[in-house]
């Protein structure tokens, strides 16, 4: 995560705890470069953990993020998804429609009578 931070240009953590009742938000900005101050709060709603990060493309020689790369990026989410049971993964604010390896499995075979699942 600290590498993902300082190839960023913005880099976000958010986070809540059900049982200790509090919400955790702090914002690091030019590549770690200054740091904003963590925002805590009560929160009464289910645990969760969320990171936003705005790579920083100049880093890479790159102007946009090229289709490969953001593949990649969506293909890594999917594996998340699949070895971390109990955990709900979203990419683009969409949740992945993996709960269990088995659903993780299904996306790459072929059924009994030959056509994709």
């Amino acid at each position: 995560a600290k590498l993902c931070n300082i190839f960023s240009t913005k880099f976000i953590v958010e986070t809540s705890c059900k049982e200790s009742h509090k919400y955790f938000k702090q914002t690091w900005i030019t590549n770690m470069g200054k740091t904003q101050e963590p925002t805590i709060k009560p929160n009464k709603d289910d645990d969760f953990t969320s990171i936003t990060f705005y790579p920083d493309l100049s880093k890479f020689g790159m102007k946009e993020l090229e289709e490969d790369t953001i593949a990649l990026l969506a293909r890594r989410a999917y594996d998340v998804a699949a070895s971390t049971r109990g955990v709900k993964v979203y990419l683009n604010d969409k949740r992945l429609p993996i709960s269990k390896f088995e659903d993780y499995c299904k996306l790459y075979v072929v059924n009994n009578t030959g056509q994709d699942e």
